[in-house]
């Protein structure tokens, strides 16, 4: 019999619960995703922002009322490293995140290879001191990736680790995490993250402790249908993940953001592969932003990616998406 991922990675307490949102993340320094609570949860405030911290979810409040009626995301994945030319674009991208007064950054993996960019792109995406969400990808191995996050958050704790608080609740919307990949094959680190079908069903029971709009960050996508879809690689059809889509399924989840095929990338549609254009607000919507590396990168409709991100904004039971999509570098 396969145990769930959380049951075979996560830390057991060795004495005692811990006192702090800190704590907590040393405590499960190996694990890719937990099941504990923090008792009590940690308060903490911070450029604006208030946190509680209740170890498997985290609530996120504004200090002031929102300037503005709907719910803003940033969205970004496959950062990978900070060479100069990403290092650029990323700063540019998160000064319009900043200007659009976003409620929080989605960071949906793969952020870096080793160890030492991880802490280059940690302290990177910290200092932005906006509620910035990172889950892991199949890059990274989880020791690394959870030690580097928990140093670039002393003293940030805008930056959460989305492989423990798999829930952010936040005003008017709640997004809920899957870590890691469900493919041994496609996951670089031998302390890598791989989820596994009883893993996937855990999106129900989140979705189901939601009280807004729920959606889902994950560093691989559903499965889908058609060449349209943002699981859709050219020499194998659609290889997104059946117990995925039919967790979003049962828990009616209608907006998700997804990465992982890079080739499907720069591209929203439907959850049936039904391709979505930018700014038109629709009741299903799941966005693949593509890497936001420099890296060229060619994509399914014939461009070539030279890195990307994403604004996701609802409203009212709908959402729409627009691109930034980065030029040719000189």
């Amino acid at each position: 019999m396969t145990l769930p991922l959380y049951a075979l990675l996560t830390t057991a307490t060795l004495a005692g619960a811990p006192a702090t949102w800190d704590g907590f993340q040393s405590e499960h320094s190996l694990s890719c995703l937990t099941t504990d609570a923090l008792e009590p949860p940690e308060t903490l405030e911070h450029a604006g922002f208030t946190y509680v911290f209740h170890g498997t979810s985290v609530q996120v409040r504004r200090d002031s009322k929102r300037a503005h009626a709907d719910i803003r995301l940033g969205v970004l994945s496959g950062i990978k490293e900070l060479d100069d030319t990403t290092k650029a674009q990323l700063t540019g991208w998160l000064a319009k995140f900043k200007a659009a007064d976003v409620d929080a950054i989605l960071v949906g993996g793969d952020n870096a290879e080793d160890e030492s960019r991880l802490d280059d792109v940690f302290q990177f995406l910290a200092a932005t001191e906006l509620p910035t969400y990172v889950i892991i990808g199949n890059w990274e191995g989880r020791a690394s990736f959870n030690r580097a996050l928990r140093d670039a958050a002393k003293g940030h704790p805008n930056l959460i680790n989305g492989d423990f608080a798999r829930r952010f609740d936040g005003e008017g919307f709640d997004v809920i995490t899957l870590p890691g990949y469900n493919d041994k094959q496609f996951v670089r680190s031998s302390g890598g993250c791989i989820y596994i079908p009883d893993d996937a069903k855990s999106i129900v029971t989140l979705a189901k402790q939601s009280d807004d709009p729920v959606v889902l960050l994950m560093h691989g996508p559903p499965r889908m249908k058609g060449k349209d879809a943002i699981d859709f690689v050219p020499d194998s059809g659609n290889v997104g993940d059946e117990n995925v889509a039919a967790a979003i399924a049962e828990a009616k989840i209608q907006l998700g953001i997804h990465g992982h095929i890079l080739e499907a990338g720069q591209r929203a549609t439907d959850i049936n592969g039904k391709p979505v254009p930018q700014n038109k607000m629709v009741k299903s919507l799941f966005v693949n932003p593509g890497p936001a590396n420099a890296l060229p990168w060619k994509l399914n409709d014939g461009k070539t990616s030279y890195g990307a991100a994403a604004l996701v904004t609802m409203q009212d039971g709908k959402a729409k998406w627009e691109l930034w999509a980065a030029p040719k570098p000189k």
